[in-house]
Formats: structure tokens, sequence, C-alpha cells
């Protein structure tokens, strides 16, 4: 049976591309929405509901829990030894640019409606992780954050993580039919990714700060 639409209270608030973000209290510096600050806005929300609300235009996935051993080239590797060869158009898999590791979270749009929903379906759960004994099981849902391939060029075209002093390893990607492809180049200047660590401090007010991640 069809799932009735979402009502507003069982969806994250909305997130423009270039909107900013704010640190938190008592800090007057905004930083630029990018990749880090989605995953931490994504897994505050309720995750139990992610999944909730598809409409028939969707085509990007959202992947939790992936090995942190996994990098992009062993998702891409997993896509394809899944079924998957050519039937995606953009991936992304947010890096700790500290340490390198994965942050267990990976970004897919879809060449078609059909092969999200094929896809949603068959990482639901998923464990056969390739080149890695993780025992984690994949949850696949639908992104909140950037449906078509258009919307996620848009959004990460003037990120920080597209920087020349970002490892290529650690962008976005984006293919025609499998072969990657260039990214369209930034309209405007980019900033270096300032980093936090995923240690947990205590900052001078006394609340936990976390350290070390790729802050965009």
């Amino acid at each position: 049976s069809q799932r009735p639409p979402a009502t507003p209270s069982q969806r994250p608030p909305a997130v423009p591309s270039a909107a900013p973000l704010r640190r938190g209290a008592g800090d007057d510096e905004d930083r630029e929405h990018g990749p880090a600050n989605e995953h931490e806005y994504f897994t505050a929300w309720s995750s139990s509901q992610a999944d909730s609300h598809c409409e028939p235009h969707f085509t990007a996935l959202f992947l939790q829990h992936l090995p942190v051993t996994y990098s992009r080239e062993v998702l891409l590797q997993t896509l394809n030894a899944e079924g998957f060869a050519c039937a995606f158009d953009f991936v992304y898999v947010p890096v700790d640019l500290i340490t390198m590791s994965c942050s267990g979270t990976a970004f897919i749009n879809f060449r078609t409606h059909d092969d999200a929903v094929r896809a949603v379906q068959h990482f639901s759960g998923f464990t056969r992780w390739l080149h890695s004994e993780s025992t984690e099981i994949c949850r696949a849902s639908w992104s909140n954050f950037c449906q078509g391939l258009k919307a996620h060029i848009e959004r990460y075209r003037n990120s920080p993580v597209m920087h020349e002093k970002v490892a290529n390893i650690c962008k976005p990607m984006i293919f025609n039919l499998g072969v990657p492809v260039p990214f369209p180049a930034p309209t405007k200047r980019l900033r270096v990714p300032r980093q936090r660590g995923k240690t947990s401090q205590r900052g001078r007010g006394g609340k936990a700060e976390e350290v070390g991640e790729e802050e965009c």
C-alpha cells in the first residue's frame, strides 16, 4: 500500500544549500553548510523517520553504518559488485580530513527512480562489505538534503571539500554511465576547510565540543 505523505513534523527542517549554520550559543561566527554539517544535521534528527517519505522523482539515497575502513573507491567497487554499475551518477563518502577514516555515511544519486528504489531495498540490512570484516549493518534511506544530479552539483561545487588542498579521494564524484567525469568548476573562490577532531573535549564554557572533523 502507498505510504501517506509525511507531515511537517515528520520531516527534518529544510536546510537550503547555501544557508549558513551557527556553531552554537555564544559563538558569533557563521560557517557555510557543507558535507560534515550535513552528516551531523541528519544524524541529530530522528533517524527512525528518515525513510518515511518518498516522492516519485526521488533518486538520492543516504547510507549509514558503513565500515570506518571504507573509502569512496571501495564503495564504488561495492556498488558495481552488487549490480549497480552504471546506475549511479553521483557518489560522496564524507571523510575525516585528519584521520582519513570514513564517517560511516555516503550520499549516492541514481540515474533513475527505479534504480534508487532497487538500491534502497538492496542496501537496507546489507552486510557484504568488501575488504572488511566489519559486522556493521547498513541502513539505506532517502536523502532529505538533495535529490537529483543537478542539485548535488550545485550543493558541492562551491563547498570547501572541493578545494585544491583537499585530497581527491575525499571529494564527491560524478559519473556518466559509469565513467567518471570532471566536476563542474566552482562559481566562487573556495575557502580551505577548517578541521575538527572527533575527540570530545570540554571547552571553556564546560560544554562538550567536537574537534577534528572537516568543517565546511
